[in-house]
C-alpha cells in the first residue's frame, strides 16, 4: 500500500528534504495457457434442443493451480448416453381363421402362433358352421371354421435417464509475477549547496525512503530502482 510510505518533510544532517514524485513500478506478468472443462450434467431427455437450454455457453473457471478465465461450449463434444435402463411389459394379441374343419375339436387348432418375433399361445376359439347337411329336416354341420384368439407378452426395454458430457474450452491466464514497486523521491538544499551551487546541484539528489513491493519479483523491482537511481546521478553530476 502506497499510502503506509511517509511522503512528509524531513530534515538530515542539516537538510530539508521535500517530496518530489512518488514512483509506481508494475512488475506483473502473467502466463496463459489452454484448458478444458469437462462439464457432466444429468436429464431426463435425449432431445438435443432440450439438451443446449440446460448448458451455459460460457464457464467461469478457476483451476487447482491458480489460472482463471471465461470458457466457451464446444458444441462438438456434447455427448448423451443412457444412464440407466428399465424393462416394461404389454400384453399383444393376435387373431387366426383356421376354415373347412372337418370337427368343432381344438385339437384341430394350432396351439400357439409367431407374430412380429413373438410367440403368441392360444388362449380362445370359436366354431362357425361352414357347412351343413340337410337331413331328415335338419341341418347337420360337416365342415367349421375355428377363429382363433392367441395372446402373449411383450417387454420392451427403455432408459430411465440420461448422462449428458460436454467440453469448455478457451484460454485461462495467471499471475506469475504481481510485484508493484512504489518508490518516494525527496529533493534538498543546504547551506553548502547555496554558498557553492557550481560544485554540486543538491536539488537533484535522490533519497529512497521508503518503498512497498507485493508479490514475488523485488528483486527485478530493486534492479529498476537502481537504475532509476543511477541514471538521475549521472544526470545530476
Amino acid at each position: 500500500d502506497p499510502a503506509t510510505i511517509s511522503t512528509a518533510d524531513f530534515e538530515r544532517e542539516g537538510r530539508t528534504y521535500t517530496l518530489l514524485d512518488l514512483l509506481k513500478n508494475d512488475q506483473t506478468e502473467t502466463d496463459t495457457r489452454e484448458h478444458i472443462e469437462v462439464v457432466t450434467l444429468e436429464s431426463k431427455t435425449k432431445d438435443m434442443t432440450e439438451i443446449l437450454k440446460m448448458l451455459e455457453p460460457k464457464l467461469e473457471v478457476k483451476t487447482e493451480d491458480g489460472y482463471e478465465g471465461v470458457l466457451s461450449l464446444d458444441h462438438t463434444t456434447i455427448q448423451v448416453e443412457a444412464a440407466g435402463y428399465g424393462t416394461s411389459s404389454r400384453t399383444v394379441t393376435a387373431e387366426r381363421t383356421y376354415p373347412n374343419l372337418s370337427d368343432a375339436d381344438v385339437s384341430l387348432v394350432p396351439k400357439s402362433v409367431n407374430e412380429n418375433g413373438r410367440t403368441l399361445t392360444l388362449a380362445d376359439v370359436s366354431w362357425q358352421e361352414a357347412a351343413v347337411d340337410p337331413t331328415d329336416g335338419y341341418d347337420i354341420p360337416i365342415r367349421y371354421t375355428a377363429v382363433a384368439s392367441y395372446t402373449g407378452t411383450a417387454t420392451s426395454k427403455y432408459a430411465t435417464g440420461y448422462t449428458v458430457t460436454a467440453d469448455y474450452k478457451g484460454d485461462v491466464t495467471r499471475a506469475s509475477c504481481d510485484t508493484v514497486i512504489y518508490t518516494a523521491v525527496f529533493s534538498s538544499v543546504g547551506n553548502e549547496a547555496a554558498t557553492d551551487s557550481s560544485s554540486f546541484n543538491w536539488l537533484w539528489l535522490l533519497i529512497p525512503v521508503g518503498a512497498a513491493a507485493l508479490g514475488g519479483c523485488g528483486y527485478a523491482g530493486y534492479k529498476g530502482y537502481k537504475h532509476y537511481i543511477n541514471k538521475k546521478r549521472g544526470y545530476a553530476a
